[in-house]
This record gives C-alpha cells, structure tokens and sequence, in this order.
C-alpha cells in the first residue's frame, strides 16, 4: 500500500491510496470513521474511485490533518489488535 500527497495546505490534506489488495472502499472508510471521531477534525471523507480505475483519496480539514492522520490509524490498529485478541486468546 503506498500513500501519495495530492494536496496539502494549512488544514487540509488530500491523500491518495494504492491499494493492491483490489479493495478500494475498506482501509478508506476505517481511517474515515476514525478521524470524523477526532474533535481537532472538522471534516473528513473519501472519495471513491471509479470503478474501472483509479484509486481512493481521503480528504482531511483539521487543525493539524497529518496528525489527526496518524491517530485514527493509530486507534484503528488498537481496536483491530483487541479484536484479534478476543478471537484467538
């Protein structure tokens, strides 16, 4: 999975996502989820890709969109890890 900058302001941020695993909607909507969760982010979404081509792209309005980045995936990792324990311990 490669991440690419397509655009990047004071508060804003739009991110890019290959992802070779062929589904586009997954990683996308999980960090989405978290960062409309975060009270420094006042908005946050992502843009489907077209179905025969392209890529997803997140969009980040926040105080520090870098930041509030790295902390939903951050909780999204956390919550993934305490289900993985609850399934296998």
């Amino acid at each position: 999975m490669k991440l690419k900058i397509l655009n990047e302001r004071d508060n804003y941020l739009e991110l890019e996502i290959e992802d070779n695993a062929g589904d586009p909607h997954t990683i996308p909507s999980l960090i989405s989820f978290y960062l409309n969760q975060d009270k420094t982010v006042e908005f946050a979404a992502y843009k489907p890709p077209h179905p025969l081509r392209g890529n997803p792209i997140i969009i980040i309005r926040a105080k520090n969109p870098k930041n509030a980045f790295k902390k939903a995936i951050k909780k999204a990792i956390k919550e993934l890890e305490e289900i993985e324990r609850e399934l296998f311990d």
